[in-house]
């Protein structure tokens, strides 16, 4: 598993209330925001290995877990959020998981396919992201991506 997560909208919490929340986070945990892909907020929370100080960071291990927060600006779901690393191949999960029962995120069809399940819980949603294959470390797994690339929450 990569990393677990939960999305809420405005009609749960406003922006910056979120903001709030996070800042709050980010002053006890390594919190970085992802670079802008919409107009949704996505800030993760980054395992430190034990060698590691706020601004010496290492790059050459897979970093896990991750946690995910995401703050969007429309929707009454929430929705929880499991991403994790398969063996599979992008043409193999495309395929076991087609429209309408799989899909993309917009801007990140090169790294995983969706699936939604219903829940007990209503208006609450799993969204299981489901990475393709990689070898070894990279810039995702490790968190050179965000470290490097997002904005950290202090």
């Amino acid at each position: 598993m990569d990393h677990t997560g939960i999305v809420w909208s405005e009609f749960f919490y406003t922006r910056e209330d979120a903001k709030g929340f996070m800042r709050q986070v980010g002053s006890r945990i390594a919190t970085f925001l992802h670079p802008p892909v919409c107009n949704d907020d996505w800030y993760f929370a980054l395992p430190r290995h034990e060698n590691e100080t706020k601004n010496k960071w290492e790059f050459d291990s897979i970093r896990f877990p991750k946690f995910e927060y995401v703050w969007i600006p429309e929707g009454k779901v929430q929705t929880i959020q499991i991403d994790l690393q398969t063996d599979c191949s992008k043409q193999s999960l495309d395929g076991r998981f087609a429209e309408p029962l799989g899909f993309c995120l917009p801007g990140l069809e090169e790294y995983f396919r969706s699936v939604l399940l219903q829940t007990p819980w209503p208006g609450t949603l799993l969204r299981l992201d489901l990475r393709y294959a990689t070898e070894g470390v990279n810039v995702w797994n490790s968190g050179e991506f965000l470290v490097s690339e997002g904005q950290r929450i202090l």
